[in-house]
């Protein structure tokens, strides 16, 4: 039998240098998080075609999606309508 072996640390040691925690405070990201509500229905209008609607972030909720140094948060409720087309 083979064994090989990296030579890496532990993962017990690695916690040890990089508290990721504390990072994320130390840069400002306030850790805000939220249930998103994602909603999609469809319909079958025609043989190759069908109508649909869609919600994004229903509930219309404000999360953190990073910060480069600049705060981004993600996308507010937005809502569609359309046609799925398929081609052949």
């Amino acid at each position: 039998m083979k064994v090989r072996d990296s030579g890496m640390p532990d993962s017990a040691t690695w916690e040890q240098f990089f508290d990721a925690p504390l990072v994320l405070r130390q840069v400002g990201f306030d850790d805000r998080r939220a249930d998103v509500v994602d909603a999609y229905a469809g319909r079958l209008i025609a043989r190759k075609v069908t109508a649909f609607v869609a919600v994004e972030n229903l509930l219309d909720a404000v999360y953190d999606v990073g910060r480069t140094p600049t705060l981004t948060t993600g996308l507010p409720r937005a809502a569609r309508i359309g046609a799925l087309v398929v081609l052949p």
